[in-house]
């Protein structure tokens, strides 16, 4: 009798055993850790400058009168942003950009000259997806641009620095490339307040009226 109970709980543990080891085969269980949403990101491309009035006061070079225009040329643009993904296709993003053109004319004389732009902007983006590949964004930001006149004009150039208040839209599209990598294009538009600058020998001084500046850039985003 003895014998026969413990063959039947021996037989009874094999049986328990071996359903509990085929449960668990069956079990697919994944480690990789989740994305943590955040990601880090650089770009570059071309950007361009509006033809730009500007105000002059008091003592002022030949080139310049009370007011007209400035021209640029095309000029470059790069930016690192570190940004973090969001519920509800929202992102946002904390960018920092350098952007330099070269003057071309003012009141159309020839000069040379340029000016650079260093900007810190807190963005919002809105992201969508269609066909399962395309992510197309737009979005808006606001912060500072510390913008430098760099010798403007002919023998007595514009000079001078100013830090003004910056806002931006934009839109662009995001393609994935690896499940930590993703490729991204991106316009944007962004609006500058009056830069104050002066000459390098006149006493005058110079204003210029709300710089508006067009990029459009490519570039890379790294999830981790």
């Amino acid at each position: 009798m003895r014998k026969l109970l413990a063959g039947s709980f021996l037989v009874a543990c094999l049986a328990t055993t071996g359903a509990t080891g085929a449960g668990a085969a069956d079990v697919d269980v994944d480690y990789a850790p989740e994305p943590s949403g955040w990601y880090l990101a650089v770009s570059g491309g071309l950007n361009r400058i509006f033809e730009l009035d500007y105000e002059a006061e008091e003592d002022f070079p030949g080139e310049f009168s009370d007011d007209g225009e400035i021209e640029f040329d095309y000029g470059f643009r790069g930016a690192a942003a570190i940004g973090k993904r969001f519920g509800g296709n929202f992102r946002a993003e904390l960018e920092f950009a350098v952007s330099s053109a070269d003057a071309d004319e003012v009141d159309e004389a020839d000069v040379d000259g340029s000016l650079d732009i260093f900007s810190l902007l807190a963005k919002l983006d809105y992201e969508m997806e269609f066909f399962g590949w395309w992510h197309p964004y737009i979005g808006i930001g606001a912060g500072l641009a510390h913008v430098t006149i760099d010798d403007i004009g002919g023998t007595d150039a514009a000079d001078g620095d100013d830090t003004v208040f910056a806002a931006a839209i934009e839109g662009g599209s995001m393609f994935a490339l690896t499940e930590t990598v993703e490729l991204f294009t991106q316009t944007q538009l962004m609006f500058l307040g009056d830069v104050e600058g002066d000459f390098e020998t006149s006493t005058g001084s110079l204003r210029l009226e709300n710089p508006l500046v067009l990029s459009s850039s490519i570039g890379l985003r790294i999830n981790f």
